[in-house]
Formats: C-alpha cells, sequence, structure tokens
C-alpha cells in the first residue's frame, strides 16, 4: 500500500507540462501548508513567514492565471485561502483531480513519501559512518603499530645501557613513558 502512495507521490510530481500551472498550485499549497505546520518550531520565524508569504502569492497568481484559461474547471480562490488560514490537515481537492481511488489524499501521500526519503537518507549516511568508522578504526591500528616500532629501539637502548646522541639515562626512561603513554591512549 505504501509503495502504491509513493507511486502515486512520484506520478504527481512528475506530470507533463501541460499540467505545470496544476502542479504548481499542489506544491505551493503543500509547500505553505507544510511550512506554517513547522513555523512555530523554528527559530527563524520572520524569515518562514516572509517566504510563507512570497508562496502564497506565487500561489495566488497561478490560480488567477489558471482561472483565466478556458479549458479548466476555475478554483475557488476563498475556498483555497480558507483551507490555507485553518490549522487542519485537510488537503485541497483540485478541480483536475479525479475522484480519490484509496481515499488518501496527497498531503498523506507526500508525508510518507518524505518519510520514506528520510529512512533512505539514514540508511546511505549509516552506509557512510560505518566506512568512516572502519577508516578511522585502521588509523588507529596503524598509529599502534607506529608507536610499537618506535618503542622497540628504545626500549633496547635503555636495557643494554648504551645512550648515544648525548641523552640521559632518564631522558629515554621519560621518552618510553611517553611511547607507553601514547599506546594506552590510542589502544583506547
Amino acid at each position: 500500500m505504501l509503495e502504491l502512495w509513493v507511486d502515486d507521490v512520484k506520478q504527481w510530481a512528475s506530470k507533463g507540462s501541460a499540467g505545470c500551472l496544476q502542479i504548481s498550485i499542489e506544491a505551493l499549497f503543500v509547500s505553505i501548508c507544510q511550512k506554517k505546520h513547522y513555523l512555530y518550531r523554528q527559530n527563524d520565524r520572520n524569515k518562514r513567514r516572509q517566504k510563507i508569504a512570497q508562496e502564497k502569492k506565487r500561489l495566488l497568481e497561478d490560480i488567477h492565471k489558471y482561472n483565466q484559461q478556458r479549458d479548466g474547471d476555475p478554483i475557488d480562490i476563498n475556498t483555497v485561502v480558507e483551507k490555507l488560514s485553518t490549522k487542519s490537515a485537510e488537503s485541497m481537492i483540485w478541480p483536475w483531480q479525479g475522484p480519490n481511488r484509496d481515499g488518501v489524499d496527497i498531503l498523506t501521500k507526500k508525508g510518507l513519501f518524505d518519510q520514506e526519503m528520510l529512512l533512505s537518507r539514514l540508511t546511505e549516511e549509516k552506509q557512510i559512518l560505518v566506512k568512516e568508522m572502519m577508516q578511522h578504526c585502521q588509523y588507529l591500528k596503524d598509529s599502534v603499530s607506529k608507536v610499537q616500532t618506535l618503542m622497540a629501539p628504545v626500549s633496547l637502548i635503555t636495557q643494554t645501557g648504551s645512550y648515544p646522541n648525548g641523552i640521559t639515562e632518564e631522558g629515554y626512561n621519560g621518552l618510553m613513558c611517553l611511547l607507553r603513554r601514547n599506546l594506552h591512549d590510542l589502544r583506547l
């Protein structure tokens, strides 16, 4: 059932050029409804209100253009404005839409489509995150190996007691202490 609704939304979004105004009207109406719904959850309320006002103006202009065409049923602008001003989740039924086959409006279908897209993005992000974490773990393993490689000659010098380059026993012990700490941090 969900797949059918997703297909309906995809069909709705990919109508031919003949229904450009219809697509624009439906998209603007849905966009305005969604933006109004999320308006009070956001911090940038002023910008969002301005965007809603711009889209509402474009919607009314598109409806006016649509109503001037001879071949379509006119849209009642007052009904559209009334639907936009209410907080109900009820969708507009446009004159070009046939009777709803499954009884589910386009807003519900679009919401489900958005949820499916979010899920696919989440799956994609998870794959990327796993790959990055594997790379990071490999980097840490390589770093452990490098620190262990550095510790071997320092440990040998400390055991034999022959300190080259004028470094004292305390210097080599301090270096060994730092290398052990780095190794411990990398293993954690």
